[in-house]
């Protein structure tokens, strides 16, 4: 028997915010669906004292937090080691790696131009919570963009961030080109906001009906914020996927294995998911995961960044 835990839509949870251990303080309200599929209200993340929206704390996902000490971030054993030693034995592939996110300022506020975007001051970015992806993005954009001074305005659901796009209660946003050709075409067809730059996923895959935007890396500027594009970029293709705890025999990791790589192969595959979700699969096979995972920047440095992206503090210097 396998049994699986499935981490439910509304915690819109960002692989990677585990590593920003301060800043599981509580849950917010469940959102309406996170960003077409990812975009819920955001994990484990603001706390009460921070957020008059945020309520119950969620009791665990990969850790778990308890009130007794701190607030701080524990593994499900109660101990706070963060380790190689819980990192999950058997990972097998995922059915979706190709993405696109876009940075986009609402037409009203005229910066219709990266000049513009870099010499205002006080940009208001939208997003659901802290750790969550639009949030972390957002931040991303803003840090590589050169925004001058920021404001990150949370507290959203999905469609509540677009709302708040087109009444104005904020400035820019990250959103998921797929969701907005769906959920908001005529922002594309009719111009109603301005792209600004884009994320690829994989880096070299363009999107048909954005290749005049620049992607966000060719704004940067070291080595070390093309590191942190790197990790943005492997936790979000590596983010949906199956993984078994430690402990588990390899043989039965390795049956799971060709199981799913066989499912990935299968050309009825490729049907099922377009009926289901709405779009075309772009599954990464075991082995070509494995390869991301062991090329993730591991450089105290550059997760130190990312936690401060990822966090709910000033963005850092460059």
């Amino acid at each position: 028997m396998v049994r699986l835990f499935i981490a439910p839509a509304q915690l819109g949870f960002f692989p990677g915010s585990i590593l920003s251990k301060e800043n599981y303080h509580g849950h917010q309200r469940p959102g309406t669906g996170r960003d077409g599929r990812h975009e819920a209200e955001g994990p484990l993340a603001l706390s009460q004292e921070t957020h008059p929206r945020a309520a119950k704390p969620c009791a665990r996902i990969y850790a778990r937090r308890r009130r007794s000490k701190g607030g701080k971030l524990y593994l499900p054993d109660g101990s706070r080691r963060w380790t190689d030693s819980w990192i999950p034995s058997g990972r097998f592939g995922t059915p979706e790696s190709n993405d696109h996110y876009v940075f986009l300022t609402r037409r009203e506020a005229n910066l219709n131009s990266n000049q513009k975007l870099q010499s205002a001051t006080g940009v208001r970015v939208g997003g659901q919570s802290v750790g969550h992806t639009i949030y972390t993005l957002g931040r991303v954009f803003a840090y590589l963009l050169r925004l001058r001074e920021p404001k990150f305005i949370t507290g959203f659901s999905g469609p509540e961030l677009y709302a708040a796009v087109e009444r104005g209660e904020v400035d820019a946003r990250v959103s998921r080109v797929a969701t907005i050709l769906q959920r908001n075409p005529e922002w594309v067809e009719k111009k109603m906001v301005d792209f600004q730059a884009i994320l690829q996923i994989p880096k070299e895959a363009k999107h048909p009906r954005f290749t005049h935007l620049p992607e966000i890396e060719s704004f940067a500027k070291s080595d070390k914020e093309r590191r942190l594009l790197e990790i943005n970029r492997a936790f979000m293709i590596t983010g949906a996927t199956f993984i078994t705890p430690p402990g588990v025999p390899e043989e039965r990791v390795q049956i799971l294995r060709e199981a799913i790589g066989k499912v990935f192969k299968d050309p009825e595959f490729y049907k099922a998911y377009k009926k289901m979700v709405g779009e075309e699969p772009s599954p990464l096979m075991p082995e070509e995961f494995a390869t991301v995972i062991k090329k993730l920047p591991r450089n105290p440095e550059d997760v130190e960044l990312f936690k401060k992206i990822a966090g709910a503090g000033p963005l850092p210097l460059h």
